[in-house]
């Protein structure tokens, strides 16, 4: 092929670009952010632009760049959808795009928009933004100037099949970002072809259109092609995606060991900074276990103090007992080390991963005050965590449990008393932790200390400060579980008279269906994946009984009580409260063991909910 040829097979995929095409791409494309700046929509004036942020920050949860992470700007704009990386680390959103994904499918608008803003950061990830800036420059002229611009360039040789692989890959990896924190890649090929759908949006037109000289034309040809990699692609992805989300489900069962084999697997074909510290999340649950059982024998020391991985019903301190009277297992004591310690590795890589996540070095300071280990807490805080973020509640949070931990109750309890005085002052803001993790974990620790010291009346003295701050804040759980702590047994469980099932089915159940499915491998079992159009899931074996089933979008209702969408306390007035809560990158899970339920939470709505087998 001539180069002029290959000039003139380029330029649609120029055009195209990733998310607009022909003209709808041009304006954007070329101006940086500031040209937009004056046209950027505040997500406090706009329900829908605070929609996409509340995404675009969900997402942020898997970034694992060394780069300091992007923004979103949504921005006016007459040119219709379209989604834009900046090389300056921005990512820009036309408000039209919001638009168009509630219109091609309003119930799950949030898993297309996850989808394109994925798109976007995979680019930014993978520093693309070469190619972004020059193809944007080009498509922003007149056919001269055009050509003027690519004349000379050697396109005839992998400059195209680079081009089309790195927008292939940036699909393929958008799939995997957007699954990994919670959403369903199926929706953006379900139920109709999202790509070309787009491209109809921005010309207002249908793809169907049989005259090859109309000017969208291209555009529609490469969304068809794309839709048809994207499908393929889905296969893979389907099985990853599983993977990773089979894990998050174990992990709120509790069925530690299930929950690392899970994501094990997810992570030798997808390793990252979440993948690493949920392994790690295992392990550490594993050992606080055994600490469980070796101080409810009383073979342990100190205050049985509350780590933040998850919010369990029924955390009971343990009063200090004097070091001449210990009884430990000496064998349980070598586990419970040796897990903090496979912890603390797999917190390691997370750091290395990604050095700006201060969540990973909190965890990995968890890990060492677990293991016993102060000089290695205070090495990660002091010495990494702090000269970077600066100190925080949950530095000060660990450094006095450390304290404690070396036999300066009082000095702990100074260091206690002057977080909590501040955390009712003022709410935490925006941190490594949830803010009623955070709360929860102050007050918890401190009332655990004060009882460690023989000080009854000082820990409840501390629960109804903390319940008053819950009510202050509209913190439901944490009020209830101050109140637990108060009068242990007020809020019981209230079993309800349904059985929460998924689509019409139980864990065990054997099953049959009809709609679109994919089949992978877990441990050489053959499962398939049903997906149904109202968002439920089911994994079924290979004798046709369902071993998973989760709900995660649509119009669905858990028994006659819940709906997808209800506020985050609704499950807490109809249930009564959970047996935990548990914090993971996709998202937090109110585990109810009595039921086998577990309810997903995100932006404090209820996102979908999934079965599981309280014995494992």
């Amino acid at each position: 092929m001539t180069t002029s040829g290959a000039k003139r097979r380029w330029l649609p995929w120029l055009l195209l670009g990733l998310w607009g095409c022909g003209s709808a791409w041009a304006q954007p494309a070329v101006q940086g952010l500031g040209y937009w700046k004056p046209f950027v929509i505040s997500a406090d004036d706009d329900p829908a632009v605070a929609r996409a942020q509340r995404v675009f920050d969900t997402l942020l949860r898997a970034w694992d760049g060394t780069r300091v992470e992007p923004s979103l700007y949504v921005v006016k704009s007459s040119r219709g959808p379209w989604a834009a990386s900046l090389a300056d680390g921005n990512i820009l959103l036309s408000r039209a795009a919001i638009d168009t994904t509630l219109a091609l499918d309003g119930e799950r608008a949030d898993h297309l928009l996850a989808f394109v803003l994925a798109h976007e950061l995979v680019h930014q990830r993978a520093d693309d933004l070469w190619h972004h800036k020059f193809f944007r420059l080009v498509g922003s002229q007149n056919p001269q100037q055009q050509q003027a611009l690519l004349r000379g360039l050697e396109l005839s040789g992998q400059a195209l099949p680079d081009l089309e692989r790195r927008e292939a890959q940036a699909d393929h990896d958008g799939l995997i970002l957007m699954a990994s924190v919670g959403y369903d890649p199926f929706v953006v090929v379900d139920g109709g072809d999202f790509f070309t759908r787009w491209v109809e949006s921005v010309w207002a037109a249908p793809c169907e259109r049989q005259n090859p000289a109309w000017q969208g034309a291209g555009a529609c040809a490469q969304a068809r092609t794309r839709a048809t990699r994207s499908r393929a692609q889905l296969e893979a992805v389907a099985t990853q995606a599983t993977l990773f989300r089979l894990g998050a489900q174990a992990f709120a069962a509790g069925h530690w060991q299930a929950a690392r084999r899970d994501f094990s697997a997810y992570g030798r074909e997808f390793p990252s900074r979440a993948v690493h510290a949920n392994i790690g999340l295992t392990y550490l649950a594993e050992a606080l276990d055994i600490r469980d059982r070796l101080s409810e024998a009383g073979a342990l020391s100190g205050p049985r103090f509350f780590f933040p991985l998850l919010l369990e019903l029924h955390p009971e301190a343990t009063p200090l007992q004097p070091r001449g009277r210990l009884r430990g297992n000496a064998e349980e004591r070598k586990r419970l080390r040796q897990y903090a310690e496979r912890a603390a590795q797999s917190f390691e890589r997370a750091v290395r991963l990604e050095p700006q996540h201060r969540g990973s070095y909190l965890l990995l300071g968890l890990a060492y005050l677990l293991a016993d280990n102060a000089p290695m807490v205070r090495g990660v805080l002091e010495g990494k965590y702090i000269p970077r973020f600066g100190s925080d509640v949950p530095t000060r949070l660990l450094l006095a449990m450390v304290q404690a931990q070396g036999g300066d109750l009082s000095g702990a309890a100074r260091g206690f008393e002057q977080i909590l005085t501040g955390l009712e002052a003022s709410p935490p803001g925006v941190g490594p932790w949830p803010a009623d993790l955070l709360i929860y974990t102050a007050f918890h620790n401190a009332a655990a200390l004060a009882q460690a010291r023989g000080d009854d009346s000082r820990s409840d003295e501390l629960w109804q400060r903390a319940a008053r701050l819950a009510q202050r804040d509209g913190q439901a759980l944490l009020f209830r579980l101050a109140v637990e702590q108060l009068r242990p047994g007020t809020l019981a469980s209230r079993p309800p008279a349904w059985a929460p099932s998924i689509h019409g089915a139980r864990l065990g159940d054997r099953v049959q269906a009809s709609v679109s499915s994919s089949a992978f491998w877990l441990e050489g079992e053959a499962l398939s994946i049903y997906r149904f159009a109202n968002g439920a899931r089911w994994v079924v074996d290979a004798d046709g009984r369902l071993v998973n089933a989760w709900q995660s979008g649509g119009q669905a209702r858990l028994g006659d009580g819940l709906v997808l969408g209800d506020d985050a306390d609704r499950p807490l007035k109809v249930l009564g409260p959970p047996s935990r809560r548990i914090e993971l990158v996709s998202g937090a899970y109110l585990a109810y063991d009595a039921l086998g339920l577990a309810i997903r939470l995100e932006n404090n709505r209820i996102s979908g909910w999934f079965l599981y087998h309280p014995d494992g």
